[in-house]
């Protein structure tokens, strides 16, 4: 895990962003939406670093109003279609309505354009930042001789100063896509920022993280353990109760025993057709190296199950609290972020966005099931590889809850 903004790419940027934005108890997120279609066809139409976005950040709706004041602001990056022409709007639950697509600008309407506009009719238009209700900006061209301007619904057209997609994007970022962003100077740009400047700005309800219980193991420990989770599925159970011999009406501690005492003998002893079917169960592999290392046998093994406890407050009723939501916690709090010091990327990718590497990646080996104790009180149990001096107590955290949908905070 690292902290070095130069690795991030733009999307990346835009992505942090708004999970910045989302965890003030000052804003609130009024529409949060995105597509995830391919955009492999765009590769010639596209300039070469919007293309890049493109492929990483494939539209996105994300609208917010900060309490009690003027201030408003939208991203409204439009999606493209992966046949290479058709362009999409975002809405909720990820669906999206098809809008205008990239063609020339004759085909847009008949007053699209501004009889003054130096955008000809022949020219091919992307309309892909906006609203065509009321403005937007234009990607005129194709390639790395496409321009770009703003458009309002008058037909006015006007070239932008910016003429980079990564300009535009970055002059979005450090005016935090107020109204009046891409207007080169307007004379309530400061007013609308200045509720988004203050120093130590509110965070919505804290996450109370309670370390429960630390429990330093080994690897017989290990291997019962996972007979217990072996349990949790009766197809599992079984092909594990004719691995060691014994009736289906065995208890747990007997077959931690008798798997214990199967284990114990020498690995090279082991028959690779015995334990093929437990495994693919275990590992989705069928390698006598696999259940070798699964298990841990004829080796060292120092792991922990750390016992945590989430007070979560400040969400929908019925939000769903998934291994993401664990990691961002993790990763929030100085004391528990070992869980994630192996994590390969940026540690706000880590906290503040849904990248779907960050959705694949397991920093412990295994952990046990969410279990909901009483109203916005959760618990589970965390396995990592080591032992590590973590302190019993109470954390805080401002993780989000969801980095999919910022409208699940109601407070």
């Amino acid at each position: 895990m690292h902290s070095d903004d130069s690795k991030l790419t733009l999307a990346d940027r835009l992505n942090i962003f708004m999970g910045k934005m989302a965890t003030r108890s000052d804003i609130k997120v009024t529409e949060h939406s995105k597509l995830a279609d391919k955009v492999a066809k765009w590769k010639d139409i596209l300039p070469e670093d919007m293309f890049e976005f493109y492929s990483q950040r494939n539209g996105i709706i994300f609208s917010y109003e900060v309490k009690g004041s003027s201030t408003t602001g939208t991203i409204c990056i439009l999606g493209l279609d992966s046949n290479g022409r058709g362009v999409n709007k975002p809405t909720q639950n990820h669906r999206s309505i098809s809008v205008s697509p990239y063609q020339q600008a004759s085909k847009f309407g008949e007053y699209f354009l501004d009889e003054s506009s130096t955008v000809g009719p022949d020219d091919d238009v992307l309309f892909w930042f906006g609203d065509m209700s009321g403005w937007g900006i234009l990607m005129v061209g194709a390639g790395e001789s496409a321009t770009f301007y703003t458009w309002d619904n008058d037909g006015f057209t006007k070239p932008m100063s910016t003429q980079s997609f990564t300009e535009i994007i970055e002059r979005g970022l450090e005016r935090s896509f107020v109204h009046t962003w891409q207007y080169d100077e307007h004379p309530l740009l400061e007013e609308y920022l200045a509720p988004l400047k203050i120093e130590n700005p509110p965070i919505r309800t804290p996450i109370q993280v309670t370390v429960e219980a630390v429990n330093n193991l080994d690897a017989r420990a290990w291997r019962a353990y996972l007979v217990e989770k072996i349990q949790e599925h009766n197809g599992n159970r079984n092909t594990l109760l004719d691995l060691i011999g014994l009736k289906k009406k065995a208890s747990v501690e007997e077959q931690i025993e008798a798997f214990e005492t199967y284990c114990s003998q020498d690995p090279k002893e082991i028959k690779g057709a015995d334990i093929k079917a437990l495994a693919k169960a275990c590992t989705n592999k069928t390698s006598k190296k696999a259940f070798v290392d699964h298990f841990k046998l004829g080796q060292e093994f120092d792991w922990q199950k750390i016992d945590l406890r989430f007070d979560v407050k400040g969400v929908k009723k019925g939000a769903y609290i998934d291994n993401s939501f664990l990691m961002r916690v993790m990763a929030s709090i100085d004391v528990l972020r070992p869980f994630v010091e192996s994590y390969e990327g940026h540690i706000d990718v880590l906290r503040y966005t849904s990248d779907t590497s960050v959705a694949t990646y397991w920093p412990y080996l295994i952990r046990a099931g969410i279990k909901e104790e009483a109203k916005g009180v959760f618990t589970t149990a965390w396995i990592r590889e080591g032992h590590e001096n973590f302190e019993l107590g109470t954390y805080t955290s401002d993780a989000l809850i969801s980095t999919s949908d910022f409208t699940a905070y109601t407070k």
